[in-house]
């Protein structure tokens, strides 16, 4: 799986920043393929780094841009983001949802319902903002760094987001640390549907456990600042009862020097690296967990548990629902130094509690805080967030079963097999294509090719093509679905599908039309051994009903010039169904699709300026004549082409190549402008001319032909199904 992470940095390391190291580490140890974008607020420094921040918090136009080149440079099947506060903004899930990309969010902290982000608000729990859309209180006191402006800033931004429907509907999967976030977030003023927010702790990797013996010590490690409890913690330690060991830094660090200073029990380490703190854990008698908020999942405590040392944490919120009392650690009312003192007493006077606790906080890791276990839980997040992405209107994803990754094998298909062949990705663009679809499917199902991509894009369909689709998901793992919920036009539709393939050759196959038995493994290994071939394809037969009316073939072009290879297409071309043959992914994604009648014609010349073209001996593709290009003046419209165009098709399409060539930003700007004005006169005048040679002679015997067909049948049992040849155009 390919997953992009996203992470905007804040100005001081934390938990968040290791959380987002940890997890791409741990995914690319199990093969993913991960790629990381960072925003950094340390390039906050001048007034107009400030103005602009400030400004884009809504809406950063550059980090959509910069997401959205990402995405299509490293085509993510998923994305993961930690934070987007405030370089990033919510812009870049309008990046991915215009790219079709699920979107999974880690809520690190409070932010989306409160802007101080903690919940916390000079000393004191404030959770006032928890159901408000437009919380005018917390902006008023200037909950966000003491500022009203700034506070004002992170507000509006969760309110446009909220009014417009950013976080229902540009989101897929919302993960909550614990069970204690995931209820806060549930009953906030968001109305974020519950089935979208997921249970996933952090992990830790396995330090190892820590001495048998334990010295007479008590550890303290973390940020020094107000809302960890350090005050309380300092009172508590005041009392001489017991050994305090303190490691960080942070505002509070004078106040905490001075207590070492002060007290003889007390010793201040100042910050220390990871090694040092997990080696101090190891040999403390417990970890002191006294924040007066409700903090996240501190890795501390994980860390904690990992080398089986208790925690004496505060009753409140999730430390409450982590620490279990007298099972892994103790409990104590938060804010009461009283209390501490009384919960490590009890510790300390107490060796077989100390000696259970140690034992269970070792387990407790071991079931719930591995990377195994972690990585676990992160993949089916993954999995169910690509193949629930989007669902058709009224599927409710929390009642629907989905199997998706890697594709599907027969028990006895060995993975080397797999490796041998490329992977292929088939794109099905389909509109209101419910009756049809099982036909192409099972195609591509009798094909046998074992290294398969399925991509199937819905375009905004009224009848029950939806349902059709989650019941391939079901059936065929190697598919994948995206339904979009307003129509994007036809040929968008086919773009759409060539950008998101991940495969080395790309196919379309239209919902109505079927791919010959073994066509794949033909055309895969035809450019497998002929470098230098930019499409292959086998012969295209085109029929009704399953009468065949007409094969096209003859469709090779081997030339040495890449112009010559060009006008031979022009020259020849008729119906276009050469275009639906095995393409190199890297190539197509580099030629642009004109949303004009012709369309495909145009891709298949650029094809042949940037590759041989070989059609096979055997037929590879049946087309169906009775899709929506059955009619000229009708496909323009549902195209967007002109009125002209549809009447007058074999002249605009003339026109729109000499343009493509001659001037359009396209692949054949690699040639020169004497070459490009050259090739695309010639294309104009043989696509032209070329009408009166190859369609009006077909146009006239099949009038004639009908003519005689009538004459000599019986009334009332003439087939015209052939006369729908006439009528046939490309794409």
């Amino acid at each position: 799986m390919r997953i992009l992470q996203i992470h905007n940095r804040y100005q001081y390391r934390g938990g968040e920043d290791y959380v987002f190291e940890s997890e791409a580490d741990l995914l690319r140890e199990h093969g993913h393929h991960v790629e990381q974008l960072l925003f950094d607020n340390n390039k906050i420094k001048t007034w107009k780094d400030k103005l602009s921040a400030a400004t884009g918090v809504v809406y950063n136009r550059s980090s959509r841009k910069i997401v959205e080149e990402k995405i299509t440079s490293f085509r993510p099947d998923v994305i993961h983001v930690h934070n987007f506060i405030v370089l990033a903004s919510p812009s870049i899930f309008f990046a991915a949802r215009k790219h079709g990309i699920p979107v999974i969010l880690t809520l690190h902290n409070f932010r989306l319902i409160c802007p101080s982000a903690t919940l916390y608000f000079r000393n004191g729990i404030y959770e006032r903002s928890i159901r408000s859309v437009l919380p005018i209180d917390a902006i008023w006191k200037g909950v966000y760094r003491d500022s009203r402006w700034q506070t004002a800033a992170i507000a509006t931004m969760t309110f446009f987001h909220h009014v417009t429907g950013t976080w229902k509907r540009r989101i897929d999967r919302y993960i909550a640390l614990t069970e204690f976030a995931r209820n806060k977030f549930e009953r906030s003023a968001l109305g974020i549907p519950p089935h979208k927010f997921a249970l996933k702790p952090n992990f830790v990797k396995d330090y190892g456990t820590g001495e048998p013996s334990r010295a007479d010590f008590f550890l303290y490690a973390g940020r020094l600042t107000p809302e960890k409890g350090i005050q309380t913690l300092l009172k508590a330690a005041s009392s001489g009862e017991f050994s305090l060991t303190i490691v960080g830094g942070g505002p509070l660090e004078a106040e905490v020097e001075n207590a070492a200073r002060r007290f003889s029990n007390v010793r201040y380490l100042g910050f220390q690296d990871k090694t040092q703190v997990v080696s101090l854990l190891k040999k403390c008698r417990a970890l002191i967990f006294c924040s007066t908020w409700f903090e996240g999942l501190p890795i501390t405590i994980l860390e904690a548990f990992c080398t089986g040392t208790p925690v004496i944490a505060s009753k409140l919120g999730s430390m409450a629902e982590i620490v279990t009392d007298h099972i892994n650690g103790l409990h104590f009312r938060a804010g009461d130094a009283k209390d501490l003192c009384r919960a490590i007493n009890h510790l300390a006077k107490d060796p077989a509690l100390a000696e259970t606790l140690s034992r269970n906080a070792r387990s407790t890791y071991l079931r719930d805080y591995t990377p195994e276990t972690n990585y676990a839980l992160l993949l089916r997040l993954y999995e169910e967030a690509v193949a629930t992405h989007a669902l058709p209107p009224g599927i409710r994803p929390e009642n629907t079963k989905f199997q998706c990754g890697l594709p599907a094998q027969p028990e006895n298909r060995i993975a080397s097999e797999q490796q041998a062949w490329p992977l292929v990705t088939i794109g099905i663009p389909t509109f209101n294509g419910g009756a049809r679809l099982a036909k192409a499917l099972e195609s591509i199902a009798g094909q046998g090719y074992p290294n398969l991509e399925i991509l199937i894009s819905n375009n905004a369909s009224t009848d029950n093509t939806g349902w059709v689709c989650l019941d391939v998901l079901k059936r065929y793992r190697q598919a994948k679905y995206y339904h979009h919920e307003k129509n994007i036009g036809m040929l968008a539709n086919f773009e759409f599908l060539l950008r998101h393939a991940k495969g080395k050759y790309f196919m379309w196959l239209a919902d109505d039309d079927t791919l010959a038995t073994d066509a794949l493994r033909r055309y895969v290994r035809y450019l497998e051994d002929n470098p230098g071939h930019s499409l292959v394809s086998g012969k295209i037969e085109y029929g009704l009903n399953g009468n065949v009316s007409v094969v096209e073939e003859g469709f090779s072009f081997h030339q040495k010039s890449r112009m010559f290879r060009v006008i031979a297409f022009y020259s020849k071309v008729i119906y276009g169904g050469v275009f639906h043959g095995l393409m190199h992914t890297q190539i197509a994604r580099g030629i642009r699709m004109r949303r004009a009648i012709g369309s495909d014609w145009h891709f298949v010349a650029a094809l042949a300026f940037s590759g041989k073209i070989t059609q096979l001996d055997f037929t590879g593709y049946r087309k169906n004549f009775g899709g929506s290009s059955r009619d000229f003046e009708r496909y323009a419209r549902l195209i967007g082409d002109s009125a002209f165009a549809g009447k007058y098709p074999y002249l605009k399409i003339p026109i729109d190549a000499f343009r493509e060539i001659a001037f359009g930003p396209s692949i054949y700007s690699s040639a020169s402008h004497t070459e490009r004005l050259l090739l695309g006169i010639l294309a104009f005048v043989v696509a032209w001319a070329g009408y009166y040679l190859r369609i009006y002679p077909f146009v006239i015997g099949g009038r004639i032909k009908r003519l005689l067909r009538a004459a000599l049948t019986p009334k009332g049992r003439a087939d015209d199904k052939r006369g729908l040849l006439a009528k046939k155009l490309p794409q």
